[in-house]
């Protein structure tokens, strides 16, 4: 079998494709991702072919734009951003296609452009949705309160749904899909952004059932496989050298990351984090991109542009991040309890469903000041039933693997 998988968005959204793809050519599959350029490395890295769709540089400037961390414009941008890369990712697909047709098509959700060219060309195409948030569902909503409560919630969110949800997707994200679609040489359709959520020969979730179930209404032909992981590669030796010797000169450190997307954007988050982890006389590392190297950091704190997750928070005493399904499924499959700070996008919906599990706390980013952090992290820390939730959560998620059930799913479509 020959796939290909259309990428799209930040390493949280390109990560666990490249995951399912290294998956599916472990299954002796031949496998091509196509995603914007700054993905070729670890696609390489994992046997994949890879089509560069876009350059690097117009990821980049996505990722800096202060629109990005500003929860009123950050959707906007990325529509814009995707939209904008419709064209190039339809040019690529046609190429790879005419080269060696494959058997089925993955897509990312908002890889504006995939369906319509595998729809085009008769090919079997699922989408990969990353974050629980895509899939509305009024039970998901209410799962965690009374039954009153409950009712009352299904109400309000039905009613959010028809009379302000989609009315809004039509005139925004609608127009601009239907107005590629018509531009690139494509039917342009109603209820497009509905479309490209929920739409395919299946439908998958890449996340775990202990971390969002399955529900009645979601997508049909839709599969919750668990979390697809890849740690996307670091070259600058620091984890094998400074890393480590960091780590085993003392106690677990908490670790702090603003993962690949706010991480541009931090303002005044790492001041405040370094004054949190004085006060509390903590052992910490900053995964900071670079933006706290120069920063007056206490002597127990080490700040790195980055390292793997995956080598990196098992042996972390707790973690602190923003919010990004990545990270946070990084965390819970490390068993580690965490603070969740916010800032845009899906991540206050990821906070807050690691908050109803039981194993973080949550500080929104509008309230981080070095008082509220180190309060924050010092309830954290002092509690024992969160980190033992966070443990046994950490073992049910060890024993899934999202990539290989996503890989099988995938295959039944050409079966």
């Amino acid at each position: 079998m020959r796939a290909l998988i259309a990428g799209a968005g930040s390493a949280g959204d390109v990560n666990p494709l490249v995951a399912v793809g290294r998956a599916l050519a472990g299954r002796g599959h031949e496998v091509a991702l196509c995603a914007n350029a700054g993905f070729a490395r670890d696609a390489l890295a994992s046997g994949l072919e890879f089509v560069p769709s876009s350059g690097e540089d117009e990821l980049l400037d996505l990722l800096r734009s202060e629109r990005l961390v500003r929860q009123a414009s950050a959707p906007f941008l990325v529509i814009e951003s995707v939209l904008r890369g419709a064209a190039g990712l339809v040019a690529a697909l046609e190429e790879e296609i005419a080269r060696r047709r494959p058997d089925v098509l993955l897509r990312h959700h908002v890889a504006i452009g995939a369906r319509w060219v595998a729809e085009r060309h008769g090919i079997p195409c699922a989408v990969a949705v990353v974050t629980p948030s895509q899939w509305h569902s009024a039970r998901d909503l209410a799962r965690a309160d009374g039954e009153v409560a409950a009712v009352v919630k299904r109400l309000v969110f039905r009613a959010a749904l028809l009379l302000v949800a989609r009315p809004l997707c039509a005139l925004t994200f609608d127009r601009g899909i239907r107005a590629a679609a018509r531009r690139l040489g494509f039917p342009a359709e109603s209820r497009a952004w509905l479309r490209e959520l929920r739409e395919g020969a299946m439908v998958l979730g890449l996340w775990s059932k202990h971390f969002r179930p399955p529900f009645p209404d979601d997508p049909e032909r839709s599969v919750v496989t668990g979390f697809a992981f890849h740690d996307r590669s670091h070259s600058d030796g620091a984890w094998e050298a400074e890393i480590g010797a960091f780590l085993d000169a003392g106690e677990p450190p908490v670790v702090f990351s603003l993962g690949s997307t706010v991480v541009h954007s931090p303002r005044d988050f790492w001041t405040a984090a370094a004054e949190a982890c004085r006060r509390l006389s903590l052992r910490a590392i900053f995964l900071s991109g670079g933006a706290a190297h120069a920063a007056d950091l206490p002597g127990g704190v080490r700040a790195f542009a980055a390292a793997p997750f995956a080598s990196l928070f098992p042996r972390a005493r707790a973690v602190v991040h923003h919010g990004g399904i990545g990270s946070t499924a990084q965390a819970i499959r490390a068993g580690k309890p965490a603070l969740v700070v916010p800032f845009v996008l899906d991540q206050p919906d990821v906070a807050d469903r690691a908050r109803r599990l039981g194993v973080a706390r949550v500080l929104p980013r509008a309230r981080v000041t070095a008082e509220s952090l180190a309060r924050e992290l010092e309830r954290l820390l002092a509690d024992t039933e969160v980190e033992r939730r966070a443990a046994a959560l950490g073992e049910k998620i060890r024993a899934e693997d999202g990539a290989a059930a996503a890989a099988k799913a995938v295959e039944s479509l050409v079966r």
